[in-house]
C-alpha cells in the first residue's frame, strides 16, 4: 500500500513539473522518449499525461512532428477519432496498426474501410455472454498448452487481441482472468486498463 500511495505522490510531483516546463525543454523530453523502446510510458512516467499534453498544446499534429507515432499516442490515450479529427488519415491509422472495427466506431464509412484493406470479417462482433466467453478463453488456454500455434488460435479468433477487437467488452476478459500484461500486449492503452479497474501497480508491472 506504502509503495502504491508513493507512486502516486511521484506521479503528481512529475506532472506538476510538466506544467512548469518551458516548452523547449517539454519538446527536448519528447523527442528522447520517442527514442526509446516505450515512448508512451516512458512520456506518462515523467508526468506527460494526456491531460498536461493538451493543457501544454501538445496536440497530436505537433506530437508526430516530435516523432511520437499514431500507436504512441493510442496509448497516451488519443482515440481513433481524436486522430483523425487532428488531420491524419484513415490509411495512415490502418497501417499504424489500428483494428478496423475501431476505425469504424471512430466514423470511418464502409466504403473507405474497404479500400483501406479491412475485411468484412474484421468488422463482425461477437456476440457471447460469460459463461460462453469463459469457455472459449479455456478451450484457448487448453490449446495453448498442448503448443497450438499462435497464428492457429488467431485465425479462430482465440487470441485476446481478437476478442477484443471483435466487441468482447475489456472489462469482461478482466473478470474472465486476463492480467493487465494480457490485456496491454493486445493493444490497450494504460488509459483503458485504468479505466476497467487495474490498479497503477498493476498496469506499472505489464
Amino acid at each position: 500500500m506504502r509503495k502504491i500511495v508513493k507512486r502516486v505522490v511521484v506521479a503528481r510531483r512529475r506532472a506538476k513539473a510538466v506544467g512548469r516546463m518551458p516548452r523547449a525543454e517539454a519538446d527536448v523530453v519528447i523527442v528522447q522518449a520517442a527514442k526509446t523502446s516505450s515512448p508512451a510510458e516512458h512520456l506518462i512516467k515523467n508526468g506527460f499525461t494526456l491531460a498536461r499534453l493538451l493543457a501544454k498544446g501538445y496536440g497530436p499534429k505537433r506530437l508526430f512532428k516530435l516523432g511520437i507515432g499514431l500507436l504512441q499516442m493510442r496509448e497516451l490515450g488519443f482515440s481513433a477519432r481524436k486522430l483523425l479529427n487532428s488531420g491524419f488519415t484513415p490509411l495512415q491509422l490502418r497501417k499504424a496498426g489500428f483494428p478496423g472495427l475501431e476505425l469504424k466506431k471512430a466514423g470511418v464509412d464502409n466504403k473507405t474501410l474497404k479500400e483501406i484493406g479491412v475485411t468484412a470479417l474484421e468488422l463482425k462482433k461477437f456476440d457471447v455472454n460469460k459463461r460462453e466467453l469463459k469457455n472459449l478463453i479455456a478451450l484457448a488456454r487448453e490449446l495453448k498448452a498442448f503448443g497450438t500455434p499462435n497464428k492457429e488460435l488467431a485465425r479462430s479468433f482465440f487470441e485476446i487481441a481478437d476478442l477484443w477487437a471483435h466487441g468482447v467488452p475489456a472489462r469482461e476478459l478482466k473478470k474472465a482472468g486476463f492480467t493487465a500484461s494480457d490485456l496491454k500486449h493486445a493493444g490497450l492503452t494504460r488509459e483503458e486498463l485504468k479505466r476497467i479497474g487495474f490498479s497503477e501497480a498493476e498496469i506499472s508491472k505489464s
